[in-house]
């Protein structure tokens, strides 16, 4: 008799197991045996054993392992896994004896009494003035006309002599026996074995270049820990450790000079010092107001010159040499790959249980989660990233990746989700949250999508904190989804999704860590929004589809659920497809908040059409908003 299996997770034995049809899997367990199953058919990963596999400890479980750069670089440490077996790491994972990348911010006197940098004279003697600002006015009357004017002159008590303390980074060379970490990876697995993620501890250092911890070619890695990721965040170039040249402002006092004043006679002055300068100042405001500099703009200027004449401006030049860096001091090794779990191929599963936790900040293009070439990468866990371009989630070349846990960027992390490439997918059945404080510059969005990449969301999206974008535009403010280039989004409906939901994008919603109800539920109160953001931006040779819910918070003004630009644009927004607008940003009494729009379109070519329904309940709200010869239609409500 012939049987239907499917593949499931099984907790016991930490591994993907194939059971008959009719073996029940639940709440999300079952989705992602669902997606799993899908993605990755039946192949097992059931490859011929290999003897070669190796451990850090000898064995299949290690614990409390130590990783060194001695120890570990070049994959010194790494489980190298080319066997069907299961391996552990358990209990803790310890990353020491990094030698930090050594540098220092020095001031022009720091480089010259450190030798680095060489001058014609000592630079603690090199002063420029700072007269501060102009915010004294003297009224000089013109006794021709009769007008008076208020002549703009500097108030002596703000006057100084600064030193030069902009600050200038000096690299120094690696210590002999020190380093950092290189390609010093945790897991390889390449032979169909399993390997189980179960320490605690900080992975990785500030010092790590080039290494992706958990790297998948075939098999399965699952992340059972909660763990923080860092990485290196500087690679400097060769570039910065070459000679310069630092120049210098020297303010020198004039001593005797003469002014003349408006009726042709000259005064002789003398200012050798800071105070001469300001009893000179002093006498020039005196003058002035008698009316011997003139009046009006021949005044203004006749001052400007005279208190000219009391100092000039040198420019020093000053040699700076950094000290020598040899080619393969690992400080200049580039940052190369910074992955933390990686599948790769059509045999690669990784896996964030639903114990599993990663978090990350400040990092400079380091990515938590990276599936390509088939290779799928599931997320049952909670993904962090904060600060920097740190990135969260991944795929290109026909990776998928499936989220039916946490993701959250907060607190001006820049980095976009990417997916890239035919074949290539997310599946978003989780809870993303967009929360921090910044800019529009700054401010966390969710993903980019493009050549030939399809995303797809029955989640929940909350687009959250404080954002300042006042001084964005609409081409330029942040969206949630940003679409272009052979690009695909579906916010997908109820009809057909594994989780029985609609997918939900809000923007303007408090975040949540449910990752189990309706998305219409999973986030918290409304929070205001002065300008400008979009749900989903779609550009040229895109196509978007909505069939769930974008929701404008009622905290929200000048935003925009779907805003379609550029040519080739395919946006649609189906028969159960809704964007609701309850946009009521608090405005003084008597005003009222900036546009919303449901659809915001200047796009001049393709399909940008309601056919579903747009829901106007806020204040100064539109359905579809046209302009710069922008196209939109509507066959729903």
């Amino acid at each position: 008799m012939n049987k239907t299996y499917r593949v499931i997770w099984n907790e016991s034995s930490q591994a993907w197991v194939a059971v008959p049809e009719f073996a029940k899997a639940r709440g999300k367990r079952g989705r992602t045996a669902v997606a799993a199953a899908v993605v990755l058919g039946l192949t097992g990963f059931a490859s011929s054993a290999v003897t070669a596999s190796t451990t850090p400890c000898g064995t299949n479980d290690c614990s409390n392992v130590i990783y060194t750069p001695e120890t570990a670089n070049n994959g010194g440490m790494v489980f190298s896994i080319d066997d069907t077996d299961n391996y552990n790491l358990n209990t803790a994972v310890l990353f020491r004896n990094a030698v930090g990348y050594s540098f220092q911010d020095m001031n022009i006197r720091q480089l010259y009494n450190a030798g680095y940098a060489t001058g014609s004279i000592d630079p603690s003697s090199v002063y420029y003035i700072n007269l501060g600002g102009a915010t004294t006015g003297i009224t000089v009357t013109d006794p021709n006309t009769n007008v008076s004017s208020a002549i703009k002159t500097y108030n002596s008590s703000s006057f100084s002599l600064a030193l030069d303390n902009n600050g200038h980074r000096i690299y120094m060379p690696t210590p002999a026996g020190g380093g950092q970490f290189y390609d010093s990876g945790i897991a390889a697995i390449s032979g169909g074995g399993t390997f189980n993620m179960n320490a605690t501890g900080v992975i990785g250092s500030s010092t790590a270049k080039n290494t992706i911890f958990v790297n998948i070619t075939n098999g399965t890695a699952n992340w059972n820990s909660s763990n923080t990721v860092t990485f290196a965040n500087m690679a400097p170039s060769s570039e910065v450790l070459q000679p310069y040249v630092i120049n210098l402002n020297n303010t020198v006092f004039s001593g005797s000079f003469s002014v003349r004043l408006s009726d042709g006679s000259s005064v002789n002055q003398t200012v050798n010092n800071m105070a001469d300068l300001q009893a000179y100042n002093s006498w020039l405001q005196q003058q002035l107001a008698a009316g011997k500099l003139g009046a009006g703009n021949t005044a203004q200027n006749n001052y400007n010159n005279a208190l000219s004449l009391a100092y000039s401006n040198q420019i020093l030049a000053y040699q700076v040499t950094p000290p020598t860096i040899a080619s393969d001091d690992s400080l200049l090794a580039p940052l190369g790959n910074q992955i933390v779990i990686y599948a790769n191929g059509t045999n690669a599963l990784g896996h964030v249980s639903s114990s599993g936790a990663l978090s990350a900040d400040n990092l400079s293009g380091a990515l938590m989660l990276r599936a390509s070439n088939g290779g799928t990468i599931i997320n049952d866990g909670a993904i962090t990233v904060k600060f920097g371009n740190t990135g969260a989630m991944a795929a290109d070349s026909g990776g998928h990746i499936i989220n039916n846990g946490l993701e959250v960027k907060s607190a001006t992390n820049t980095s976009r989700d990417s997916y890239t490439g035919n074949g290539t997918t997310l599946n978003n059945y989780g809870t993303v949250n967009l929360d921090g404080v910044g800019n529009y510059n700054t401010s966390p969005t969710w993903l980019q999508v493009n050549n030939g990449a399809t995303a797809t969301n029955n989640g929940a999206v909350n687009w959250g904190g404080t954002i300042d974008a006042s001084n964005a535009t609409a081409n330029t403010a942040p969206s949630v989804v940003y679409i272009s280039s052979g690009g695909t989004f579906i916010n997908a409906g109820a009809a057909g999704s594994s989780n029985g939901y609609a997918g939900v994008i809000y923007l303007g919603r408090a975040a949540s860590k449910d990752i189990t109800s309706d998305p219409l539920l999973r986030g918290g109160s409304d929070v205001n929004h002065a300008f400008s953001e979009s749900a989903i931006k779609a550009d040229s040779d895109s196509t978007v589809v909505n069939d769930g819910n974008i929701i404008i918070g009622s905290g929200m003004q000048q935003s925009y659920g779907i805003f379609a630009t550029g040519t080739n644009v395919n946006v649609t927004v189906g028969k159960d497809g809704v964007i609701t607008d309850n946009g009521n940003y608090p405005v003084a009494a008597g005003n009222a908040p900036l546009r919303n729009a449901a659809i915001y379109s200047n796009a001049t070519s393709g399909i940008v059409n309601n056919g579903g329904t747009i829901n106007l309940n806020g204040a100064n709200g539109t359905g579809l908003y046209t302009f710069g010869g922008g196209i939109a239609s509507s066959s729903g409500t």
